[in-house]
């Protein structure tokens, strides 16, 4: 994705990325993911040069962006900001802080085995991962590979919040969540 000008000198190629991001918005349409038919957004915010956004059609949706960050040079950032539903910020608040902190980092021992970093300022977390754009853009299995690693992160982040809530209220039941009934 980088055209060399000289020895050691790269610059990107915009239309390279796009079309990178085009490739990338079809096999998110061939695994069931919805991408708007306006998906691509050039420069959506300071920073940032392309971005999909995008989100699981079945099941829980887990929203999330694809971008393209020049200060990242040649990588591509899958990013989601999570907030906790009020009901789980609050269980996790009546925890001792020492529970508190073994579940947070419990969420880190879960999510960067699948190479997906979380940060994380209570009530919201913050989930993200750097590929390569040249590892990417020629390779949709590794392609699909990262973009179900990257859901997988915000399945367990969930799940393990989860469990802290029912810690605490075993008998209580999360508004939204027909799959607890």
């Amino acid at each position: 994705m980088h055209i060399r000008k000289n020895q050691g000198e790269t610059m990107n190629s915009n239309e390279e990325i796009k079309q990178a991001f085009d490739k990338f918005a079809g096999w998110l349409k061939d695994c069931l993911f919805h991408v708007d038919d306006n998906y691509f957004k050039e420069n959506p915010s300071p920073g940032i040069s392309f971005e999909i956004s995008t989100f699981m059609t079945r099941g829980y949706k887990y929203p999330f962006n694809i971008s393209y960050v020049p200060q990242y040079e040649g990588m591509v950032m899958f990013n989601s900001g999570i907030a906790l539903e009020e009901g789980d910020n609050a269980s996790l608040m009546m925890m001792r802080k020492g529970e508190r902190t073994q579940i947070l980092m419990d969420l880190r021992k879960y999510v960067f085995p699948l190479r997906v970093n979380v940060e994380v300022s209570l009530p919201r977390f913050f989930l993200y991962k750097l590929v390569t754009i040249d590892a990417l853009k020629d390779n949709k299995n590794y392609f699909v590979e990262q973009v179900f690693n990257f859901r997988n992160a915000a399945e367990l982040l969930k799940i393990r919040i989860d469990e802290a809530f029912f810690k605490e209220n075993p008998d209580g039941f999360k508004q939204g969540d027909d799959y607890y009934k």
